[in-house]
């Protein structure tokens, strides 16, 4: 019998999950990993859930590696002028390694997670599915590794919403009530400026949060002074507290000038993006969406899919070129690619147009 260790937040996802397992004749047992001190409480949630339905629950401290793998990442992406994204990180590096590492350690033979998409092999490799539309997750697993997918469960990823929080009512009525939290987990008040700053020494502090001045890169004026580098993204438009004669966006920052660069929302849209770390999760599917010419890609999770018109220099950072413009391709942040309904790999954003060249303003 498969031997499968379930993440457990003792939420509506992860219990539907090891409930369904449980249904399909799979040897289950739960398990919650910490990455803050503050996840106690919900891995004592996640026990509880589990001695309801009648298996072990494991406690796996990872604060430690947390701390460096995704928080120390996090800071320093942003302290070096880009966009992180933290929660791809994460699962690469914890939820699908070093999870992973624990429960084959423990004898298990897959992981399981309440993830919404789904995993399919064949004699191609391993392919990673989307969830249904509006649920779909696969962005954010873009980066993990496909030997690590091939020993993944995604038991919810076929279904809806109120399916989910249906094979949980009458086990748990509680969590199947459960909203879907959206903050990032070690930032759940949403300050993550403070959060960047606690991981900074006290010269890089200063400086990210010294004033600057403002930049429009159309004539190089300054419009007025930022409050700190480390306050801006780009496509930011709000707050920045300056006026022009049509809204201005952020389209780059300079930690080491402390100039915020702003200009026009035709300014933020890209025709080419370069990319490094690319991960491809499914060779064969990749290269055919490649030669059919299907590729598209996101390049962020609330992005819609565009269709990519060529990409190459794979030897180095590799340059994809999309058929419309995307808007607000930022550095540090997360392409992933697909062929239809199946995410073939990823890969951190590491330039863009506008970062190459003088925006104009103006529509002309």
């Amino acid at each position: 019998m498969t031997k499968i260790l379930a993440a457990m937040s003792g939420g509506v996802d992860s219990t539907s999950a090891v409930l369904l397992l449980q249904k399909q004749g799979y040897q289950v047992e739960g398990a919650t990993y910490l990455l803050t001190p503050d996840m106690k409480a919900q891995s004592e949630r996640a026990a509880q859930v589990c001695a309801k339905i009648g298996i072990r629950h494991h406690e796996i401290d990872l604060i430690k590696l947390f701390e460096e793998k995704v928080r120390k990442y996090f800071a320093r992406t942003y302290l070096d002028g880009k966009t992180p994204n933290p929660c791809v990180v994460c699962n690469r590096e914890i939820k699908f390694k070093a999870f992973l590492d624990y429960a084959t350690e423990n004898g298990f033979d897959k992981i399981a997670t309440g993830h919404y998409c789904a995993i399919n092999e064949d004699g191609n490799g391993v392919h990673l599915l989307t969830g249904k539309e509006g649920k779909d997750q696969t962005y954010f697993l873009s980066m993990v590794d496909r030997n690590a997918l091939s020993r993944v469960v995604f038991p919810i990823g076929d279904m809806d919403k109120n399916e989910v929080r249906r094979v949980v009512f009458d086990v748990d009525e509680a969590a199947s009530k459960l909203k879907d939290s959206v903050d990032i987990c070690f930032v759940p008040n949403g300050d993550y400026v403070s959060e960047v700053l606690s991981h900074a020494n006290p010269e890089e502090s200063e400086k990210a949060k010294a004033e600057g001045n403002f930049v429009i890169l159309k004539d190089k004026s300054v419009p007025g002074k930022h409050k700190g580098y480390i306050n801006y993204t780009i496509g930011q438009r709000r707050g920045l507290g300056v006026a022009y004669t049509e809204p201005l966006y952020v389209v780059g920052t300079n930690p080491q000038t402390s100039e915020v660069y702003l200009g026009c929302e035709g300014d933020i849209y890209s025709n080419t993006v370069s990319c490094g770390n690319i991960n491809i999760i499914n060779e064969y599917s990749f290269n055919e969406a490649i030669k059919q010419g299907n590729l598209s890609a996101r390049v962020r999770f609330s992005k819609a899919l565009t269709p990519v018109k060529a990409i190459s220099g794979f030897e180095g950072p590799v340059q994809v070129v999309f058929t419309d413009k995307v808007r607000a391709a930022a550095p540090g942040q997360t392409i992933a690619f697909y062929r239809d309904n199946e995410c073939v790999g990823g890969a951190e954003i590491i330039g863009n147009d506008f970062d190459r060249i003088n925006p104009i303003c103006d529509n002309n």
